[in-house]
């Protein structure tokens, strides 16, 4: 029986509990994800405040992936605004630049606007009084 895992770079990594040996199987690449403009920048935006936050600390590259516990690849794909990169990756170099959570409040149900909007609008027009049913003899 084999083990299968993917490492970080998308390589299928199979693990055989008998001879311990490590293969690697060269995967396919997956299509890349088709973002907006809009979004596009927006990700971009915040590897660039991401990276000036970090500058602004004086930490190094290697110092913040070590405080974050994560790798400086995947700190290069955040602040290049890789579309992939994990939110929990973002998370993690928030905390560990002393900003907080700022995720924490990101889809609040009371902030939502256009959630409480259309909720209100399938409140029914009336409401009547529930009808009494009739007494079995």
């Amino acid at each position: 029986m084999a083990l299968w895992h993917f490492n970080q770079r998308n390589t299928i990594v199979s693990l055989t509990p008998i001879n311990k040996r490590i293969r690697f199987i060269k995967m396919p690449a997956t299509p890349s994800m088709t973002l907006s403009p809009r979004l596009a920048r927006s990700l971009s935006k915040l590897g660039h405040d991401i990276d000036i936050a970090r500058k602004k600390r004086r930490l190094t590259i290697a110092a913040l992936c070590e405080r974050a516990g994560i790798s400086a690849p995947l700190y290069r794909r955040m602040v290049e605004g890789a579309p992939g990169t994990s939110i929990g990756a973002y998370a993690m170099v928030f905390f560990a630049l002393g900003l907080g959570m700022p995720l924490e409040n990101l889809a609040d149900v009371a902030s939502d606007d256009t959630g409480l909007m259309l909720e209100e609008q399938r409140l029914p027009k009336r409401v009547r009084a529930p009808g009494r049913k009739p007494e079995a003899l």
